[in-house]
């Protein structure tokens, strides 16, 4: 089964937790740019477990997003919230695979098989897994900033170098309509190493395009919330059910322009109900995508 979910930083779970139980969520994600900024993790427990007590919410991931390639203290503490997950009665450690920065993504494989190689053994020894986001961190293929794991060439480098079933991907559409690519294309072949989903999507920046091409100074993409971009979210949920996927898609908000400051509780509470019916609408469909290949 497939839940709905919320995308939570640490430092908001005393209002964002409430509310997410509040608005019959199933699990919730919680995340950190770096754990410097936070509490100890056994202050984080506690005050989870306080928050969460009572209810039938889960905790989907719990993720922190540095760069574990060029920084120990990032690398440290990606170890540490894998070593923590249990505590939070979680398995899924979600994350940013890294990059050297500047450089091409092929540059940046050698150090990912190194510091992977250590933190995937971490993770399996912990029955732990590790979910990749797709995002480019305004990076690129010639230039990496933190995060290689931007598309599929390089998901194949990365696994390809730590063949390890403790690492998947944290995937989302909108960061590869960013890339004007075919989410839902690539979703049918790799869903089967998708280990949570992010709840953005994207509408193309079409006028933009026209007038200043893939090369100008601007996005190619605008971000906003399920229900308002590009993409069938029902054709998702029925790709990531027929792969046999029972994570969660958990809504990352505060991204999407129409809902912005009073209106976006509004906004999340549409996107999730959006959510709920593309899920509830796959759990009840025969099978229509195929998986494993292209179409």
């Amino acid at each position: 089964m497939i839940k709905t979910g919320l995308c939570i930083d640490f430092k908001d779970m005393e209002i964002k937790i409430p509310w997410a139980i509040a608005n019959h969520v199933e699990s919730v994600s919680l995340t950190t740019k770096s754990s410097r900024g936070v509490i100890s993790l056994d202050n984080l427990c506690e005050r989870t477990e306080k928050l969460t007590k009572g209810s039938e919410i889960t905790i989907s991931t719990i993720g922190i997003y540095g760069n574990p390639q060029e920084s120990e203290k990032d690398f440290e503490d990606l170890r540490n919230m894998i070593l923590y997950a249990g505590k939070f009665h979680c398995n899924m450690v979600s994350t940013f695979a890294g990059a050297v920065t500047g450089r091409p993504v092929e540059e940046s494989i050698g150090v990912f098989q190194e510091k992977f190689t250590k933190l995937a053994r971490t993770a399996e020894d912990a029955g732990v897994r590790i979910a990749f986001e797709n995002c480019l961190h305004q990076g690129s293929w010639d230039h990496a900033t933190q995060n290689i794991a931007m598309n599929p060439r390089a998901w194949t480098m990365m696994f390809e170098s730590v063949p390890s079933d403790a690492l998947g991907l944290e995937w989302e559409p909108a960061h590869q309509i960013a890339q004007l690519a075919d989410p839902v294309r690539q979703l049918r072949i790799w869903a089967g190493k998708v280990f949570h989903v992010h709840g953005k999507d994207a509408r193309i920046n079409r006028k933009f395009i026209r007038r200043e091409g893939i090369n100008g100074s601007g996005y190619l993409a605008e971000f906003c919330n399920p229900g308002n971009g590009e993409t069938d979210w029902r054709e998702i949920a029925a790709i990531l059910k027929e792969s046999g996927y029972e994570g969660s898609i958990s809504l990352e908000p505060g991204h999407d322009p129409k809902y912005s400051g009073k209106w976006q509780e509004e906004g999340d509470r549409d996107s999730l109900l959006y959510i709920k019916k593309c899920i509830e609408y796959a759990e009840s469909a025969d099978p229509l995508y195929k998986i494993g290949k292209e179409i």
